[in-house]
């Protein structure tokens, strides 16, 4: 039997999405990128869905934030529909401060420090010091433009120690927060 696109994996996820953002409106949905052919559609839920952001994937120009923007307005997201941008490349990293003044509705960086670090060709240690030039720099761009920085995750769930020297570290950079790894 073929599949529809109303009753495909993605659409049933988007649906119950949307169902559980209009219940409980203070949710963030994470979307495919642009680029993706998903993308467009869960922007388009995200504008009817009743959260409070939406997070981009791989940002890494002013051009991706306002295109989705656009679809958002276009779609008659509410103002307040904020867009969080995954800082998660070097070229990314590099015009992180024209992507915080992209759009009004930029609303905060969450960095993606292990596919920055798989791009930069860097290791993954418990003191991040290959991440933290590029950590320091967006937490300057974000701070420049007013808008919240969330620090990227800890990935060995097996170390409570280094998951709290993470922590640590993120509050003394000037974080507003951490990510966490989803199961």
């Amino acid at each position: 039997m073929r599949r529809t696109s109303a009753t495909s994996p993605r659409s049933v996820a988007r649906r119950a999405m949307s169902t559980a953002t209009q219940s409980r409106p203070s949710g963030s949905i994470e979307s495919n990128g642009l680029a993706t052919p998903w993308g467009y559609e869960d922007l388009v839920m995200a504008a009817r869905s009743g959260a409070h952001a939406v997070l981009l994937p791989k940002v890494e120009s002013a051009d991706m934030v306002c295109q989705a923007a656009g679809i958002l307005v276009a779609q008659g997201a509410p103002d307040a529909l904020a867009i969080r941008c995954m800082m998660e490349t070097p070229r990314g990293m590099l015009h992180a401060e024209e992507i915080a003044d992209a759009h009004p509705r930029v609303g905060g960086f969450v960095m993606g420090t292990s596919d920055l670090a798989n791009d930069l060709h860097a290791g993954h240690t418990r003191e991040r010091l290959p991440m933290l030039t590029s950590l320091g720099q967006r937490l300057l761009a974000g701070r420049a433009a007013g808008i919240a920085v969330l620090d990227g995750v800890h990935l060995d769930l097996a170390d409570d120690e280094g998951f709290a020297a993470s922590c640590r570290q993120g509050a003394e950079l000037g974080f507003d927060g951490k990510t966490l790894i989803h199961p």
